[in-house]
């Protein structure tokens, strides 16, 4: 989604400040921990520390999205001042100022420039942990504080202190602290990025009892809200200095020649480059999906906050590592920028709880739901949800929803039944414009019928006709063959399969060698097309054929369509490894075909097969079997042991769980993000690509969990009946004969319409503009 224009100038406007701010020579022998007093007046000056806050106390109206733009830009330039140890500070006292004088006091004193803020949190040992060993206690009209922090960013320029305490009855406090008061002992040092931190104990402070500025369930609230505040905007400052070190990197592999090429030429280099893109993008939504749940107030706050932070740990750890190993021994001296990037992404993944800890409090967080959301509906859009479901719930076989929710396959019979229910609806053709004879649905309210339907356990729909056969006739048939083909695909009555891939032209398309020639009013086909999906049900195939032989082989190739009754088609099925019976080899022997079965001009195929493309993108991310395959995996773990314990709790099966729901629950704002996309500008972005892979490596995964959660009932398989199409499911949901199945199954969606690797290799050239 673009950025507003107020954004853009504010992401301008710190993006100057820093860039005057930065050393001409990158060096940490002199590094003290303390901020250049030049530096800080510049922060100071530029006012950049009010992004963040509400209007009411002086903040900008763009509210935490603003201070995720200064955040993500101080990462980017490597900004050493206490930024984020000061916007954290703000957070903090902008929810105590109503109840609190000197709070509000000191937020004032803060904003006009005349004093700095630190945060005292973590201590020694604690490993993150929000109970901590610092106490306080009143004593007549003073309070008492004795204990320790550590690690506190910006510590020893800091004026005031936000600390984090206990009473001696464990209630949580907020207190301000004056860094100059007796008993504060500071020490001061460099951190790992060579901004300062420091450690500081309290001996037997004695405090004014209006430094407590908030208590008990209030100081929580606050606490709790201040850390998730802090963990984004770790993340934010992470994500600036990710994209920068990714572009450093990008355009070193671009211009390093080894062996006489440049290494980004090398496969290799070029899909780690698409993975560290793809984790910064994944990172960049949740994060985003974050801040707004937290600006909200949303009840899932905290879990939009784990998994954005989770996601960013992993990222910063990978981009860092991955930019130190492709710039070689220059990127592991101090010398070097990256190095410097490196310790700086070290820092921030680690600061205010690493991946492994906000994976535990996701896991503390959730509620056993799977989830799944395309973000805040309409009243519209909601009320077409419920329409939704009540059409399920009277049409959907109690038989049907039963098989297809322990993931094995209803027989045809029972498809079809579904299918032609929801083709008198109207609904069959769900993507189809009402010009062309569908519902009209948007493209948000197909996403919601997608989501809706997986929910409920209906199968999935057969695409080659609605997303795949009926635009293409829509875009470029001819009155005769829309009138012939497009009703019976509306109402479900005709199926349709696919000709494309051949032996030795999967991926590599453009190589089919299956011939049409002409003779008169009709053409005759010879060729063999494989891997044809659902070929023993369909009526008509739409296929590529080569009609000449071109220097450019995308020009001599012509889109047909054929019957799939006409003398000489020969179907041969292919018997997965799962025993499933989805694929087949269609074998052509002087089919005739005639030239009113055409779709355009001849030899214009590929343009035809590209356009293609659009109409699946946003219908694979939106899967309905991965959406059914991670309920499956929440349910499997509520299996009991024999000890009668949940088998999801145990630790190492807990923790992949839990990463998978993180996975799932990015995904989901990445569509939601994608989708407003489409809302704003009616197109998606080059993201979508990204996004693909990742959807398809998480059915993968979550395929996998699910076999292994059974152990060793995994291993007893009949081949015959392994996907179990007539068996009839107990209330149990007994996943044993289909888990296994379902794990081999998925290896065919990092293969299908192109491999992985070959979107990989699209997406190094035409979004990184690598070398070939």
């Amino acid at each position: 989604m673009a950025e507003d224009s107020e954004l853009e100038l504010l992401r301008e406007s710190v993006r100057r400040l820093v860039e005057r701010k930065r050393p001409a020579i990158w060096n940490s022998a002199g590094a003290t921990g303390r901020c250049d007093p030049d530096v800080w007046a510049a922060v100071r000056d530029s006012g950049l520390l009010l992004a963040g806050l509400d209007p009411a106390h002086g903040g900008f109206d763009r509210g935490l999205a603003a201070a995720a733009v200064v955040l993500e830009e101080t990462g980017r330039g490597l900004f050493d001042a206490p930024v984020l140890a000061n916007m954290i500070g703000l957070q903090l006292l902008q929810r105590a100022a109503d109840r609190s004088a000197r709070a509000a006091a000191c937020l004032a004193s803060v904003i006009e420039g005349s004093e700095r803020l630190a945060f005292g949190w973590s201590e020694p040992g604690a490993r993150f942990g929000r109970t901590g060993t610092t106490v306080h206690h009143v004593d007549g009209d003073r309070i008492r504080l004795s204990g320790c922090k550590t690690v506190v960013i910006g510590g020893g320029d800091a004026d005031t202190l936000i600390v984090a305490s206990r009473s001696a009855e464990g209630s949580p406090a907020l207190l301000l602290v004056p860094a100059a008061t007796a008993g504060v002992e500071c020490d001061g040092y460099a951190l790992i990025d060579n901004q300062g931190g420091a450690d500081i104990r309290f001996d037997d402070v004695g405090l004014p009892l209006d430094c407590l500025i908030a208590e008990g369930a209030e100081a929580q609230a606050i606490l709790d809200d201040g850390l998730d505040f802090a963990a984004l905007a770790a993340t934010s400052q992470a994500l600036g200095a990710m994209q920068a070190l990714f572009d450093l990197t990008l355009d070193h592999v671009k211009q390093r020649v080894q062996f006489g090429r440049p290494i980004g030429a090398n496969q290799v280099v070029q899909h780690r480059l698409v993975d560290l893109l793809r984790m910064i993008a994944e990172t960049r939504v949740a994060t985003g999906a974050a801040f707004a749940a937290l600006a909200a107030g949303t009840a899932d706050r905290s879990l939009a906050v784990a998994t954005a932070r989770v996601l960013g740990c992993r990222a910063a750890r990978k981009v860092g590592q991955d930019a130190v190993q492709f710039h070689g021994a220059i990127g592991t001296t101090d010398e070097s920028i990256v190095s410097h990037y490196f310790r700086k992404l070290i820092f921030l993944s680690t600061i205010f709880g690493d991946a492994g800890h906000h994976c535990d409090r996701f896991a503390a967080l959730d509620d056993g739901e799977p989830g799944g959301t395309a973000g805040p509906l309409s009243e519209a859009e909601a009320t077409f949800c419920e329409e939704i479901r009540a059409f399920v719930e009277a049409e959907l076989s109690p038989e049907t929803r039963a098989i297809t929710a322990a993931g094995g396959t209803p027989p045809q019979a029972l498809r079809l039944e579904w299918e032609q229910a929801l083709g008198r609806k109207g609904w069959f053709a769900y993507s189809w414009p009402e010009a062309e004879g569908g519902p009209g649905f948007s493209v948000v309210e197909q996403f919601l019928f997608e989501t809706i339907t997986a929910e409920m356990n209906a199968p999935r729909l057969p695409l080659f006709g609605i997303k795949m056969a009926g635009p293409i006739l829509n875009a470029f048939g001819t009155a005769e063959q829309k009138a012939r083909h497009l009703p019976g695909i509306m109402a479900g009555t005709t199926s349709w399969c696919q000709g494309y891939s051949e032996p030795g032209a999967g991926s590599d398309l453009a190589s089919l060698q299956t011939r049409a020639d002409r003779h008169g009013d009709h053409y005759v086909v010879n060729g063999q097309k494989i891997w044809t999906t659902a070929a023993q049900h369909a009526d008509w195939i739409f296929m590529l054929v080569r009609t000449s032989r071109e220097e450019r082989r995308q020009d001599g190739i012509t889109f047909l369509l054929a019957d799939m009754r006409s003398f000489g088609i020969t179907v041969r099925p292919i018997i997965s490894a799962d025993g499933h019976h989805g694929f087949n080899e269609v074998f052509f022997r002087d089919v005739e075909v005639p030239v009113e079965n055409r779709v355009g001009e001849e030899g214009r195929g590929w343009s035809i097969a590209k356009y293609l493309l659009s109409h699946e993108r946003l219908g694979v991310l939106g899967s309905l079997a991965l959406r059914q395959a991670m309920g499956r995996a929440v349910r499997s773990a509520g299996r009991l042991d024999a000890a009668g314990r949940p088998f999801g709790d145990h630790p190492a099966l807990k923790a992949r769980l839990t990463m998978l729901k993180i996975r799932m629950r990015a995904l989901d704002a990445w569509i939601a993000r994608l989708l407003a996309d489409i809302r704003e500008t009616g197109s998606v972005g080059q993201d979508v690509s990204m996004a693909m892979i990742a959807a398809t490596l998480l059915g993968q995964d979550i395929a996998e969990f699910n076999m292994e959660m059974l152990g060793e009932d995994a291993l007893p398989f009949s081949f015959a009946d392994s996907r179990a199409p007539e068996r009839r499911f107990g209330p149990a949901e007994d996943f044993t004969r289909t888990a296994t199945a379902n794990y081999i199954y998925q290896r065919v969606f990092t293969i299908l319409g192109g491999t992985t690797e070959i979107q990989k290799n699209i997406i190094a050239k035409s979004i990184l503009g690598l070398p070939s």
